[in-house]
């Protein structure tokens, strides 16, 4: 929604969020891949998969990170494009070893 507050128990809240204070690191990667597993937010579970956005620049996904980190009532502060695209690297390197 709009203001950050999700859908029901359809799509979880990004307005004041503990997953995103607890996932801060992890946002470029589900942004850029996704998300298969249920999470938990503000104890409420979620089990809709989050689709990939592959297409994205880092660029792309450090703006919305930041965006999302301070919209609304967040301040969660800032992720740099090198924090980006160390996160991303990371992540990649994770996954090809499994």
């Amino acid at each position: 929604m709009q203001d950050g507050s999700g859908l029901a128990k359809l799509y979880p809240p990004l307005n004041n969020a503990d997953f995103l204070d607890q996932h801060f690191q992890s946002l470029p990667s589900i942004i850029m891949y996704g998300l298969e597993d249920s999470i938990v937010v503000n104890g409420i579970q979620y089990n809709l998969p989050m689709d990939p956005h592959p297409y994205l620049s880092p660029v792309e996904v450090t703006n919305i990170c930041n965006y999302v980190l301070n919209a609304w009532d967040n301040d969660l502060g800032n992720i740099t494009i090198n924090d980006v695209k160390s996160q991303l690297k990371e992540y990649r390197h994770i996954n090809e070893r499994n």
